[in-house]
């Protein structure tokens, strides 16, 4: 089962992260999905699900489009 997270960004966007295969398939990465953008960290951060929502939203910012 993927584990799904949503945080609300400081300019208000929410955000869903969730853990994906990158396309050249030999590492996970994390997708942000917002209503406008999707992004892309990789690589997977250890226990990315347990990090606080403002952690996430400095990864997103980093990730590319």
């Amino acid at each position: 089962m993927t584990t799904v997270r949503a945080f609300v960004d400081s300019h208000g966007v929410r955000w869903e992260v969730r853990e994906f295969l990158a396309q050249h398939g030999d590492s996970n990465c994390l997708r942000f999905e917002s209503p406008a953008e999707v992004r892309e960290f990789c690589p997977l951060p250890d226990e990315w699900d347990t990090l606080p929502d403002s952690v996430l939203e400095r990864l997103c910012r980093k990730a590319g489009g």
